[in-house]
């Protein structure tokens, strides 16, 4: 939508006639009428409905021409020069973050002599430069931070009126965008994302990747609705709710077995894993999280490993265990996720040893999820505690 297609609705919608509308604004009938069958097919939703007494607002039109209200007013002294897009501010509102016109177009998937023309175009209709350009990239002029400025307060509404639409609308149409670890996800999303799918089928679910850090910065700035990911020292607007938690083994190659005097299945305590003091272990690189857990481990053991190998691929580390490298420490979720586990044998660690991490759902402190990701937000807390560890 854009502001001009807002402003011809809110006429509409007060003279409740298309005719007097167009007299008013000057238009064709035609024009109006086509604008409102566009807008209704953006939404896929009626706006108006016909009664005795001329056109009169559906559920999701109460809902439009409260958003539209809300934009015209935030935009009303610049609007005359510019009728803004959806698009339009969230390509300024990407420039302007990533402060360089080509990483903003990476960001966006569009060309970057388009995103640039569209820029020119822009400032061309406003009269004015928003941004300076430099060898380094872009900055914002004065006039330009104002506008970013009443953009991101038009952004938010657009995102508020999307979630109040969905909610109209009871499921008929929406979007999720959610946050998982790469793993985590193959793990756990194969187990509800079809169930979910089938109870809403016109529900569109959209996957971000990352680890625990990159996903609570994607939550921060609002481009996931929630995330599921291990449980980690988040920012203080974040709120997280654990339904599950995932106990680690001690890994080691078949052949290593008779080196030591383990039992099948023995839960293992500090004074056994001090056994293996000797043995090189196979690692995941430091920063990630399933690191920082086996570090830990190590820690309250009282154990310095020979590390002898670390990749980023825990799959990687297992099959180099499994091939006779040295031993691991991996989380039950993740012992046959990529493979089985020929070759290899594994051993609980004692809770003592703080051999486990939890799973949990995060979302923003005071956000209202929208219908459609509180559905998808519930049905995943739900069935994970049903089928989970």
């Amino acid at each position: 939508m854009n502001e001009r297609q807002l402003r011809y609705f809110c006429t509409i919608a007060r003279e409740e006639n298309i005719q007097k509308a167009a007299a008013v604004l000057h238009k064709d009938s035609s024009t109006l009428t086509r604008t409102v069958k566009n807008m209704e097919e953006e939404i896929d939703a009626p706006l108006f409905k016909r009664a005795r007494e001329g056109l009169v607002l559906t559920a999701e039109g109460e809902t439009t021409i409260r958003f539209a209200r809300k934009v015209l007013e935030a935009t009303k002294e610049c609007h005359k020069l510019h009728s803004w897009t959806e698009q339009e501010i969230r390509y300024l509102l990407e420039v302007d973050e990533q402060g360089c016109i080509s990483a903003a177009a990476e960001k966006l998937y569009v060309a970057q002599p388009s995103l640039s023309q569209k820029l020119w175009q822009i400032e061309k209709d406003l009269g004015t430069q928003l941004f300076e350009r430099n060898r380094r990239g872009v900055r914002s002029t004065e006039y330009g931070k104002h506008i970013i400025e009443i953009l991101k307060q038009v952004d938010e509404m657009y995102r508020e009126y999307k979630k109040e639409l969905e909610e109209c609308m009871e499921m008929k149409k929406g979007t999720v965008t959610i946050g998982i670890p790469m793993n985590l996800g193959t793990c756990l999303l194969p187990a509800i994302l079809p169930l979910f799918a089938r109870q809403y089928p016109k529900v569109k679910v959209n996957i971000r990747e990352g680890n625990s850090a990159e996903l609570e910065k994607l939550l921060l700035e609002k481009k996931v609705d929630f995330c599921i990911m291990h449980e980690h020292d988040t920012s203080e607007q974040v709120q997280v709710k654990s339904f599950s938690e995932d106990p680690f083994y001690l890994i080691i190659p078949k052949e290593m077995k008779n080196r030591f005097p383990f039992k099948n299945g023995q839960e293992l305590y500090a004074e056994d894993l001090k056994k293996m003091q000797n043995i090189p272990f196979v690692m995941v690189a430091k920063r990630q999280k399933l690191r920082q857990v086996t570090d830990q481990i190590m820690k309250t053991g009282n154990i310095e490993p020979e590390i002898c190998c670390t990749t980023r691929n825990m799959e990687t580390a297992k099959r180099l265990v499994a091939a006779g490298m040295g031993a691991t420490i991996l989380p039950q979720s993740y012992l046959t996720l990529y493979s089985g586990t020929e070759n290899l044998e594994w051993y609980p660690l004692d809770k003592s040893l703080n051999a486990s991490w939890k799973l949990v759902m995060a979302k923003m402190k005071g956000e209202k999820l929208s219908g459609c990701s509180r559905k998808f937000y519930d049905f995943a807390m739900e069935s994970f505690q049903k089928s989970l560890i």
